[in-house]
């Protein structure tokens, strides 16, 4: 447990080096979108270690204190970071920074688990979508700038729950 622990405090350090960079980018929404993408949506090594991760935290309670101990760290880095770019005007401060740290923290976790469940995922095209949640949830509403287009469906279309073999 001890060189997972040193293993967890390294990427601990790296994600606080990662905040930084971000907070010191012209964007950091935009910053940030690209930092999820390269740490998240291709680096599959983060995929599979957060996935196995929690798998681990599920079934072992030393493991799951660890784990823990290591979201509360990446909860207050991220709580950390919103409060800065709140305070700089870079995201919106309706916003509750700790609420706000931990959907991300659960987005962050999902978009890591997006190219397991579809080998075949158009990257490219979940990044836009990301990109437009993303805006669409921190920007500031003076910020917001012009309404993104919705896009164009079809009306009337059932949902397909279970396909067909």
């Amino acid at each position: 447990m001890a060189i997972i622990e040193a293993m967890i405090d390294l990427g601990l350090a790296r994600s606080a080096e990662r905040f930084e960079k971000i907070l010191a980018a012209p964007d950091v929404i935009e910053a940030l979108l690209v930092d999820i993408e390269e740490t998240s949506l291709r680096f599959r090594p983060a995929q599979v270690l957060n996935l196995d991760g929690l798998a681990e935290a599920a079934r072992n309670p030393e493991f799951a204190k660890i784990i823990e101990r290591h979201t509360k760290a990446v909860r207050r880095m991220w709580s950390d970071f919103l409060r800065q770019a709140q305070e700089q005007g870079r995201v919106d401060c309706g916003l509750d920074p700790d609420a706000t740290a931990n959907i991300l923290i659960a987005l962050i976790d999902g978009s890591r688990a997006l190219p397991i469940r579809n080998p075949k995922l158009d990257i490219r095209q979940n990044v836009e979508h990301l990109r437009t949640m993303l805006v669409r949830f921190l920007r500031p509403a003076d910020a917001q700038g012009v309404a993104v287009k919705p896009r164009n469906q079809k009306a009337g279309r059932s949902l397909k729950l279970v396909g067909k073999r």
